[in-house]
């Protein structure tokens, strides 16, 4: 079965919420699934609020085939919608 997986927070991104989406990817493909991964492109260094916040620090695709699955790691650009215009 091929499944594709949409989600903002994934290793390397020092978040619980990380682990979800990556232990999905993990046992679905222990289970022969195809699985494809697409999330924001994070660093290592993104481990507070502020850093999920904040633009992604590198601005290419990244695409990684590992042993079962496929991950795809999209530049994210923060967008101000949150600021009052003057």
């Amino acid at each position: 079965m091929k499944i594709l997986i949409l989600t903002y927070y994934y290793p390397p991104c020092n978040s619980i919420a990380s682990l979800r989406p990556y232990s999905w990817a993990k046992k679905w493909s222990e289970l022969n699934h195809d699985i494809t991964v697409v999330t924001r492109n994070w660093s290592s260094e993104d481990n507070n609020w502020e850093d999920f916040l904040n633009s992604s620090k590198t601005k290419e695709l990244n695409i990684q085939n590992f042993k079962n699955y496929k991950l795809i790691q999209l530049p994210y650009k923060k967008k101000n919608t949150h600021q009052i215009s003057t």
